[in-house]
């Protein structure tokens, strides 16, 4: 019995032991990108690719920086609360939740609730009109059966050769 419990505990430890070393390619290739961004970001700034005064920004673009901004702060949090809870020993009840704290994380939730709700909208609407499109559609088949049907009580019956 020992032996087996001896077993199990090594087996539960060789799994942490590869979660970590995946956890470490993933954070290796994560600084990587983090690098990149970086570079981008210098770049465009060098560059002066963001005009001062303009008034047109690409909605599209907005919303892609947004989520990544989001995405970026909620990933930063989350490892940084488990690097934290590390360091002090883990609660008993193991809830790694981060709290929103800064103003920007609660303008940056504020403004994702606002496009879930805009989405939201939009795929109600979308939904009605896929609906009343059915409904016509149905209505059309329904109309071309019938016409169908009149259409053929009108030929003659007797197609016999005189």
């Amino acid at each position: 019995m020992f032996l087996f419990l001896q077993l199990k505990r090594m087996k539960a430890i060789e799994q942490e032991r590869d979660i970590l070393i995946q956890g470490l390619e993933v954070i290796e290739r994560t600084k990587e990108w983090y690098q990149k961004e970086l570079n981008l970001i210098s770049r465009q700034m060098k560059n002066r690719m963001i005009l001062e005064g303009s008034d047109t920004i690409n909605p599209a673009r907005q919303e892609k920086a947004a989520y990544k901004r989001a995405r970026i702060q909620d990933i930063n949090l989350q490892l940084t609360t488990l690097v934290q809870s590390s360091e002090m020993g883990f609660p008993d009840h193991m809830n790694l939740a981060v709290e929103l704290k800064s103003p920007s994380d609660r303008g940056t939730m504020n403004q994702l609730r606002q496009q879930n709700r805009q989405l939201t909208n939009e795929v109600s609407q979308k939904s009605e009109m896929i609906t009343k499109l059915n409904q016509e559609k149905s209505a059309l088949i329904r109309e071309l059966f019938e016409a169908r049907g009149r259409s053929q009580q009108k030929l003659p019956t007797n197609t016999t050769f005189l």
